[in-house]
């Protein structure tokens, strides 16, 4: 489950116990990318 909000620093660099509990977002597509979406970064999707 994909959660919304600010990555999940244990996810992004690693993994993440928590799984679906974690409060972070768990985004497979934005693992490992540093490039951050213009439209994420002005909060204009989910």
């Amino acid at each position: 489950m994909t959660n919304h909000g600010d990555d999940c620093y244990l996810f992004y660099y690693s993994n993440c116990a928590k799984g679906d509990r974690c409060p972070f977002r768990h985004c497979h597509a934005a693992k490992g990318s540093e490039v951050v979406c213009s439209l994420w970064q002005e909060s204009c999707c989910f």
